[in-house]
């Protein structure tokens, strides 16, 4: 092989490495931007979490002290009034504000419930779903072991609000009178599962998510928290009702 030959061949390998750089630069360009764009979705979650905590912390401090003290206000000048009228109009108001200090508690425990780090994984479980049966009437079956494998604390609060978004969901869209939460655990993973009979959803709903695509803002982010702790989840739904499915291993 004279110099020629050989020259020509090396300008060949090069242009097909030069072909093969061109080629896969932009299949690394996409791979990147897709994990930058997980690696933001994760921190946007983090950072809504902790605004979640804060929020939930300050509403009962700040906003619930200062409906109390108008509650007592409000009493003590209902005892000076004279007329009825009046006496009746600062009733209603101390039943108001009653009720806003109520409201105030149920969605600070909505945002972050305080069991999760008071009481543990499964009493904060146990306390959110008996709130929940009694502000929707709804009737929740819970079967959940009555021992639990260590989880990280990340762990618990991400499967907390995959159960928190399941329940709203049957509130905002399912029309179901009965859920089940269902925790099964093995030897390296656990599996929970949330289960309603309502009307399942709508069929282009469906559609997306058989394609992949992660319809609505709560849906999404369902997805995300599990993921993140390097499991699955499976969303299932017909005339029969609508299962969400997560499955995450126990060293997450």
């Amino acid at each position: 092989m004279n110099i020629s030959t050989i020259g020509a061949a090396a300008i060949a390998i090069a242009t097909l490495v030069v072909q093969g750089f061109a080629m896969l630069t932009p299949f690394v360009d996409r791979r990147f931007a897709s994990q930058k764009i997980e690696q933001l979705s994760i921190q946007l979650l983090h950072s809504h979490d902790e605004e979640q905590r804060r929020i939930a912390s300050d509403l009962p401090d700040d906003v619930g002290q200062d409906l109390y003290a108008l509650k007592l206000t409000l009493g003590r000048i209902r005892g000076l009034a004279v007329h009825s009228t009046a006496r009746k109009s600062l009733s209603e108001a101390v039943d108001l504000a009653a009720a806003s200090m109520e409201k105030v508690r149920m969605i600070a425990q909505l945002l972050y419930p305080p069991e999760l780090e008071t009481l543990g994984f499964r009493a904060a479980i146990v306390a959110y779903v008996d709130g929940f049966r009694e502000r929707s009437g709804i009737h929740v079956e819970l079967d959940v072991p009555t021992r639990l494998p260590h989880l990280s604390r990340q762990s618990e609060s991400n499967l907390l609000k995959v159960i928190r978004e399941c329940l709203l969901n049957v509130v905002r869209h399912s029309g179901s009178r009965n859920v089940r939460i269902r925790i099964q655990t093995g030897h390296s993973q656990l599996a929970l599962e949330v289960s309603d009979d309502g009307g399942g959803m709508r069929p282009e709903i469906l559609d997306r998510l058989h394609g992949g695509s992660k319809p609505g803002v709560g849906t999404a982010a369902m997805f995300s928290r599990i993921e993140e702790l390097g499991g699955r989840l499976e969303i299932t739904s017909g005339d029969w009702g609508t299962s969400v499915k997560a499955v995450i291993p126990i060293s997450a």
